[in-house]
């Protein structure tokens, strides 16, 4: 096996056509110098170089050696760098998973922020439901995930993001106050409305408690499907503020936000107790705690 030191030694020596000035650059005498490259070409079985008054001349072989071996050392710097980067959490993969796709826009800001301090870190976005997304975490194919109340407090450490505030999002003909910035669960039941199933109980239990009897036209597991839904014209899409996609500018479309403290959403951001984290999941878990 090809000795790196040794390869080390050779490049210099060839780089600089001298053992002499090799062997200063080295920090070492000339003898040892020599001797480490004849039991280099002892071991590789081939003669690398041959001297030619004081400097000396690289055979076939050498020449082969030295360009060759100048890639692999510099490959093996590469490797280094990106073996530290990852050590100190400034490269890497962080795989987050969402609870549908409610989740990954709580966290676009501080995505944007940690790419541009460490653009060697990729990241890799998992929206399903929150009891597959538990799954995936359980098993280590993410690192952290974005879930919703209710979980299990004994199994996942957690950070409680910003509560954000729910919107209704409409074509304009369902909108029967356009005057008004905000709208309330009362003024929206009877019209048709597109639900997401996380919100389903809650929003179910609320309209049983003040007794009225909702409009639900749809309930879906994606907040993109619930807006081009709600685009069609087919109902109102209540969704968190954050997951609003739609520019308003250029659709017949408008949105209120549910004037009500319930109809605020509530993420947080889990991971396993019982296992370590990644020093770049850390480092990313510290921008969090630092907004």
């Amino acid at each position: 096996m090809l000795d790196l030191k040794k390869l080390h030694y050779f490049i210099t020596v060839a780089n600089e056509a001298s053992v002499t000035n090799a062997a200063k650059k080295l920090n070492m005498t000339q003898p040892p110098l020599s001797h480490q490259i004849k039991v280099l070409e002892k071991e590789l079985g081939v003669e690398l170089m041959h001297k030619v008054g004081r400097n000396i001349e690289l055979t076939s072989a050498g020449a082969i050696l030295h360009e060759q071996g100048k890639e692999i050392l510099e490959s093996i710097n590469i490797l280094e760098k990106k073996l530290q980067d990852v050590h100190n959490g400034t490269a890497g993969i962080l795989s987050i998973g969402s609870a549908t796709s409610w989740g990954a826009p709580f966290l676009s800001e501080q995505v944007s922020i940690f790419n541009e301090r460490y653009p060697q870190v990729q990241f890799r976005f998992y929206d399903d439901m929150q009891h597959s997304i538990l799954s995936l975490l359980e098993k280590r194919v993410v690192d952290l995930s974005i879930v919703f109340p209710p979980f299990n407090h004994k199994l996942y450490n957690y950070i409680a993001m910003p509560k954000e505030p729910l919107i209704a999002v409409m074509r304009k003909k369902w909108d029967t106050a356009p005057l008004k910035k905000t709208t309330t669960f009362e003024e929206l039941a009877d019209r048709p409305l597109i639900i997401n199933m996380k919100a389903e109980e809650h929003l179910t239990a609320y309209y049983k408690n003040s007794e009225i009897k909702p409009n639900i036209v749809c309930v879906h597991d994606d907040v993109r499907s619930m807006l081009l839904l709600a685009k069609t014209g087919l109902g109102i899409a209540l969704i968190p503020k954050a997951a609003n996609w739609v520019k308003y500018e250029e659709n017949d479309m408008v949105y209120k936000i549910v004037d009500r403290p319930t109809s605020q959403i509530n993420p947080h951001i889990i991971w396993l107790k019982k296992y370590k984290l990644s020093n770049v999941a850390d480092k990313f878990l510290k921008l969090i705690m630092a907004e």
